[in-house]
């Protein structure tokens, strides 16, 4: 039985590998004339992190970057508008292949602001040392989903790995200013979703299968953020679950971070993806983790067809973890070149407890590269 993934329970995610892996700083896309920024990793006494050099490989600031990227998406956007009015529609291409490149340097950038890596210098296996940056996903770092998706990994808040544990295979993320953003019932929480843009949240269609006056986002820090409109695609059937994509617009723009949209392809079978969302009643198990946490894990990608990404879960392959209640709706990224994109909204799974005590789980996040959801995110402004 196809089974939605809203608020029933909770969100799963969280396993344990004793393996510390090595992060490594982010790279930063070209932008249309070359090399603009690049991410270079420096060491001091408490790990990694990362630094600035424009393209000629002198140091610069974030704040200098930042300006910098808001100027010249601003001109884009500007000579788009021009190009547009006036009829231009061969230089409005290039225009706006310019605007995506530069928005692929503004999230490369924003990813090497947030490069931190505690565990730098470390490498391979080791017992004890317990970890924060525990191996998931291959050979990646659960400190790289959060990145992508949350902020620093907690790193006392990891379960003990066991399926009857609610949090499957993930680790806690911070969610102040994260991109993964908790959607509200009537104060509840009911929903996961995406900021693609600072007042755009992607979320799954059924999650808007209620009165939009009753919804309200979190931004991670406490606040509560009013909608000003919820729109479901038109051909989602709440019956197959196909199409099951939405659009809230917020009543005001939140600073957190946000994720592009991929717009070349869907991710082949065999990617690694990263996922995220939140859950609830954690606490009433037992687990030493907050209720209601943002939690991020990895999953393979197994098939893609226009309607769904689908990957499997499996509780003795500790490697990779799964989505369960609460999830609906939160991201599905895939790392393009050093840069985390949205490919997918968690939409449903097959097993009754998300294969905690089945043993397995098929699930599926509706696949927002295929051109469907494109237009669909084009009308809302979201691309």
């Amino acid at each position: 039985m196809v089974r939605c993934r809203v608020a029933l329970s909770l969100c799963i995610f969280a396993s344990l590998s004793l393996s510390v892996v090595k992060a490594e700083a982010p790279s930063i896309p070209d932008g249309p004339e070359g090399t603009v920024f690049q991410c270079v990793e420096a060491e001091d006494d408490i790990g990694c992190y990362g630094y600035l050099e424009d393209g000629d490989g002198f140091e610069v600031t974030f704040a200098y970057a930042r300006r910098y990227l808001r100027r010249a998406l601003r001109i884009t956007r500007r000579s788009i508008r021009r190009s547009r009015r006036r009829g231009f529609f061969e230089d409005l291409s290039t225009y706006q292949s310019q605007l995506d490149q530069y928005k692929l340097v503004k999230a490369g950038v924003t990813s090497c602001y947030r490069y931190d890596d505690p565990y730098c210098g470390d490498s391979g296996s080791g017992g004890g040392g317990g970890g924060g940056n525990e191996n998931l996903g291959g050979n990646r770092s659960l400190s790289e989903a959060c990145d992508a998706l949350g902020g620093p990994v907690s790193a006392d808040r990891f379960g003990n790995g066991s399926v009857v544990h609610r949090i499957i295979n993930g680790a806690e993320c911070s969610p102040v200013g994260a991109p993964t953003i908790k959607i509200l019932y009537r104060g509840l929480q009911h929903c996961s979703g995406t900021l693609v843009k600072s007042n755009k949240v992607v979320t799954a269609g059924h999650c808007v299968q209620v009165r939009c006056s009753d919804l309200t986002v979190d931004d991670g820090s406490g606040n509560e953020v009013g909608i000003s409109s919820c729109t479901a695609h038109p051909s989602y059937n709440s019956n197959t679950l196909s199409y099951d994509v939405a659009v809230l617009t917020l009543s005001q723009s939140l600073s957190n971070e946000t994720i592009p949209v991929k717009t070349t392809g869907a991710p082949e079978v065999g990617a690694t993806i990263a996922l995220a969302g939140y859950g609830r009643n954690l606490s009433e198990l037992g687990e030493n983790i907050d209720s209601e946490a943002l939690l991020a894990t990895f999953a393979i990608v197994t098939d893609v067809d226009t309607q769904g990404i689908t990957f499997q879960y499996s509780s003795s392959n500790s490697s990779y973890g799964n989505t369960c209640n609460g999830d609906s709706g939160g991201p599905t990224v895939e790392d393009v070149n050093g840069t985390w994109m949205l490919v997918g909204a968690t939409s449903n799974g097959y097993a009754e407890n998300c294969g905690m005590t089945e043993g397995s789980d098929t699930s599926v996040q509706s696949n927002l590269t295929s051109s469907w959801a494109q237009s669909f995110l084009s009308q809302q402004g979201c691309l």
